[in-house]
């Protein structure tokens, strides 16, 4: 598994760091040299572990890789995450040690503005906001600089807009960083419309906005949504209710918003229209559902004092901005492609997956329960209770191990690797495709997956759920290539980029490691790029009716599926429930758990990891012969309680491995006194003697010759 890691951190960390270079050059360029560092670090760690002599340092070298690549990009994603949610919850010093933690891992620009905004807003929170503008203000007239002083500047205005100082924070961007050339924050400016509207002030809410409009364009969706959300802002002071609830209902561009801010914003335009018992009504809910948010509850309990007083009183406009404003209700008050386009992925910016987040849960619960009921995962015994993809069983008919497979996993690191790859995938590709679509592609992605491992693949015994994720790649990849026009291109070409590298990666690791399935894998990501051709929400207008119809078909497939699978294996795996079963002339009871391994013999997982059953017809003398010849040391077994009339005969053998040496008991029976005895042959470790001799009893009063044979 390490080898796997390695290979990947290679590929991986030299590609982000020429990312980072060409996109943010000296913005992020000591994280992009730490990225190349780390990458030249796996390199040195693969070819020592190929090396007779040198596999410990190269061993060594390779966990330091792959935990510093956990640290440069893993773990600043998740504290960045784990910082938004304590703004949230209005836990500032915990959001402000988390970036500050973030920085040291991920250093640059980008993150030290983030940090730098959190500062702000915990410095006004804690009633210091006359201090650090005092500070702010003094470094500026320090500083010569003018790109320096403009960064100082937007601190300083939004240090004004957390203070609450709405008509200090305009006078000094209209003193300073309006009135002078130069690039302004895109958030800033947004922040600011929606102070110009508190203020009244429509005209200079449209000023900035056409700003915001001329310079940023449409071309990216985090660009969509910053336009949308600074569009909200200018329309609902407005009263501009119908554009309001067009952006705020579910087809619209902002229609996944919280119920809180969407209550906050119908709210505020009907209170600027001059409706104050329904302005009450939904500025109240916004206060009620705002939970944690200080700053949502905060704004919509100021909008609810103002309800009492008279409305916005809109007494002239410049011919500027009613243009402006008829121009943009026009846009958003139905549903567009661009809208559309918005919506979507604003789901994806907010990683919006619910049946991710389920699948995750199914596979950790999967791995908790095999624990707890039925041993160590890493045992090839438990899998094959539990439902693995083993050839010979599904060959025998059990057909729902190609399904069950997809969600065992061979011990927690698998568990780990497979589910950070699905949490990804998932919050792209889920939103992208909807989750009815998602959840198709990816149960019958895992299917086929499985389906070509027992098909094509080297292994017996398989299970995990990369057929299916790679699945949800395929599917991620020919969507974007086909329906190239239903993307941003510079946003589409980026994400396709990245996803290419993945695959490469992938395919990489395939060709250098053995263990890994190669045929589940390309099973999977064929299929699912299918999947994703058939069924993409995105296909030729006239072909929508006949796409849902294919989906909803490929859905209904999949839960037949899942039943039969939940099915099959509950049989397998009910307490005490036993089956006949008939091999080489000779029929017998055994547990149901008991899995084929070929025609004659069966896998007994419940005695332990190798033991097997097999059957023949015969008679004592007859395997008295055999043994003779080919046992010599086997003996007479005397203290097996075995049913009256029986013959028992033992021996012990030994199996090495370079891991390990395991010793067997093999058990002989057959029936005295008749020359057409069913024999039965049990291989069992030394530690499931006992097992073994609990269901001796039953397995031998059940066992008959089968007339005829």
């Amino acid at each position: 598994m390490l080898e796997v890691f390695v290979y990947s951190v290679i590929i991986l960390a030299g590609y982000q760091g020429f990312v980072l270079v060409r996109r943010w050059g000296r913005a992020y360029r000591l994280h992009a040299l730490m990225l190349g560092a780390d990458s030249v670090v796996a390199l040195l760690a693969a070819s020592l572990m190929s090396q007779e002599g040198s596999e410990r340092t190269g061993e060594l070298l390779g966990t330091v890789a792959v935990l510093a690549y956990v640290f440069l990009v893993m773990v600043p994603a998740l504290l960045r995450s784990l910082a938004q949610q304590a703004l949230m919850r209005d836990r500032i010093g915990l959001a402000l040690r988390l970036l500050k933690f973030r920085e040291y891992l991920q250093p640059g620009l980008p993150s030290q503005r983030e940090r730098e905004t959190v500062q702000t807003i915990a410095q006004v929170r804690a009633g210091m906001a006359d201090q650090a503008l005092t500070a702010l203000n003094a470094e500026r007239r320090a500083i010569e600089e003018p790109i320096l002083r403009r960064a100082l500047d937007e601190r300083i205005v939004l240090t004004l807009l957390y203070a609450r100082r709405l008509p200090d924070a305009a006078a000094h961007f209209e003193r300073t960083l309006d009135a002078v050339a130069g690039p302004t924050s895109a958030k800033l400016l947004v922040e600011l419309v929606r102070a110009y509207g508190e203020l009244g002030d429509f005209d200079g809410a449209a000023r900035v906005l056409g700003r915001l409009e001329e310079s940023l364009g449409t071309s990216e969706p985090p660009v969509l949504l910053l336009l949308y959300r600074a569009r909200l802002s200018f329309l609902a002071p407005l009263g501009r209710v119908a554009e309001v609830e067009a952006m705020l209902s579910p087809p619209g561009a902002m229609g996944d918003m919280s119920a809180a801010a969407r209550s906050y914003w119908i709210g505020v335009a009907k209170l600027s229209r001059g409706d104050r018992e329904g302005a009450r009504v939904l500025l109240a809910e916004a206060v009620k559902r705002a939970g944690r948010d200080q700053r949502a509850r905060e704004l919509a309990e100021t909008a609810l004092a103002r309800v009492d007083r008279a409305p916005f009183e809109i007494v002239s406009l410049s011919g500027e901005t009613l243009a402006l404003a008829d121009k943009i209700g026009q846009l958003v008050a139905a549903p567009s492609a661009e809208a559309r386009m918005a919506n979507r992925f604003r789901r994806v910016a907010r990683g919006a997956a619910p049946v991710t987040l389920s699948l995750i849960a199914v596979n950790v619960l999967v791995a908790v329960a095999v624990r707890l009921l039925l041993g160590p995962s890493e045992e090839d015994a438990v899998l094959l209770r539990a439902g693995a993809n083993f050839k010979p069983a599904v060959a025998a008919g059990e057909w729902f191990r190609l399904l069950t497979s997809t969600v065992l996993h061979a011990g927690p690191v698998h568990l780990l690797v497979n589910m950070l790859g699905l949490w990804v995938l998932g919050r792209f590709v889920e939103p992208v495709f909807g989750r009815v679509r998602f959840f198709a592609i990816y149960l019958l992605a895992g299917w086929a997956g499985a389906g070509a491992s027992f098909a094509l693949g080297r292994g017996v015994l398989s299970v995990g759920a990369s057929g299916a994720l790679m699945g949800l790649l395929g599917a991620a990849i020919i969507d974007l290539v086909l329906h190239r026009r239903a993307y941003p291109e510079g946003w589409r070409r980026s994400i396709l980029e990245v996803l290419l590298v993945v695959a490469i990666v992938q395919l990489v690791i395939d060709l250098q490691v053995e263990m890994i399935d190669q045929s589940a894998h390309l099973g999977g990501f064929l299929s699912g790029g299918l999947l994703g051709a058939l069924i993409s929400p995105r296909g030729r207008p006239g072909s929508t009716r006949a796409i849902r119809m294919v989906a909803a078909l490929l859905v209904v497939v999949s839960v037949v599926g899942l039943g039969h699978a939940s099915w099959g294996l509950s049989r397998k795996l009910w307490p005490g429930r036993w089956e006949r079963w008939a091999a080489e002339g000779v029929s017998i009871e055994v547990p149901a758990s008991w899995t084929p391994l070929d025609q004659g013999t069966l896998i007994a997982p419940e005695i332990g990891s190798g033991a097997t059953i097999s059957l023949g017809v015969g008679s004592v003398e007859e395997i008295q012969a055999a043994l003779k010849d080919t046992l010599p040391s086997a003996r007479e077994a005397t203290d097996l309680a075995a049913p009256p009339g029986w013959r028992a005969f033992q021996d012990t053998h030994e199996v090495r491995t370079p891991q390990e040496t395991r010793s067997f008991f093999i058990f002989f029976f057959a029936q005295e006194g008749t020359l057409r005895s069913p024999i039965i042959i049990l291989r069992v470790p030394v530690a499931g003697a006992p097992a073994m001799r609990a269901i001796l009893p039953r397995l031998l009063a059940s066992a008959s010759v089968v007339l005829g044979a």
